[in-house]
């Protein structure tokens, strides 16, 4: 659990941050169209342990998204699209420089996922009009065992498949 100064900062970076940025830029693209591309997380829909305030910004982010799709579906707005983007871990520093290994036992589906390819796929996605976008794709799988799986069963599976990755980490980064 953090501190409520980093979950502060945490919720004002991931889900205010996006809510902003994105209404300074509404009215201009309701005049002329566009796309905004939102960025949540596979965390934002399963959760972890040790990330809390993250989970629940990339949360925020999936609702806030959804929302402005029926409002501009709603109110006519056809030529603005939305397309949120549900990652799951990227091989950046974040994870490359921390002092312990990734995937730490993940099965070879959830691997760290290049920077690269994960720009194209969004790239694809938006060419596409997709409301959503899960990486790697077999991260739907995962999803939708969510639904059909008791909440104890997915969370035991969650951890055999390395759901707690996130523990790992920030249990290593104190010490």
């Amino acid at each position: 659990v953090s501190t409520q100064s980093t979950g502060d900062l945490t919720m004002n970076v991931n889900i205010m941050g996006v809510m902003h940025i994105t209404k300074v830029f509404l009215d201009d693209m309701v005049e002329k169209g566009g796309h905004i591309i939102l960025m949540s997380s596979v965390g934002g829909h399963i959760g972890g342990p040790y990330c809390i305030d993250y989970c629940a910004s990339k949360h925020a982010v999936t609702g806030f998204g959804r929302a402005l799709v029926y409002d501009l579906e709603y109110f006519g707005i056809r030529h603005v699209k939305v397309t949120t983007i549900y990652p799951n871990t990227c091989k950046t520093a974040l994870v490359t420089e921390a002092p312990v290994e990734f995937p730490m036992g993940i099965p070879a589906i959830f691997s760290l996922m290049d920077p690269d390819w994960v720009a194209d796929q969004i790239i694809t996605a938006t060419r596409e009009e997709r409301n959503d976008l899960f990486l790697p794709r077999a991260i739907n799988y995962f999803i939708m065992l969510k639904y059909l799986m008791p909440m104890e069963l997915f969370r035991q599976f969650g951890k055999a498949v390395g759901n707690d990755q996130m523990r790992r980490l920030v249990t290593a980064k104190k010490h």
